[in-house]
């Protein structure tokens, strides 16, 4: 979560340097974690201007092994609710 509100402020600093109007102008947001040491799942997630979200996730089922769990892993994309879209801008326009 942290990581997240790191890169919505880099991208709120960036637009707000370019813009007079505060308005938040939201063409897309991406966002990436990375393995741990441990069994933390990666993620690479996408939210653009029409309310898509492209996600990829990779859950690591094993230490060991290095095995990912297949139910939980691949391509997924779906559309962000009215609301939820609402308060990420939100939060962008807070930052």
């Amino acid at each position: 979560m942290i990581r997240l509100i790191i890169i919505l402020f880099f991208i709120s600093t960036l637009s707000a340097l370019g813009q007079v109007d505060k308005a938040i102008k939201l063409e897309k947001i991406i966002f990436h974690t990375s393995r741990c040491r441990g069994k933390c799942p990666v993620y690479h997630l996408q939210v653009d201007s029409t309310k898509q979200i492209h996600l990829f996730a990779e859950y690591v089922a094993s230490r060991t092994y290095n095995a990912s769990d297949t139910s939980k892993t691949g391509y997924f994309i779906g559309t962000v609710n009215d609301t939820t879209f609402y308060k990420l801008t939100n939060i962008i326009q807070k930052i």
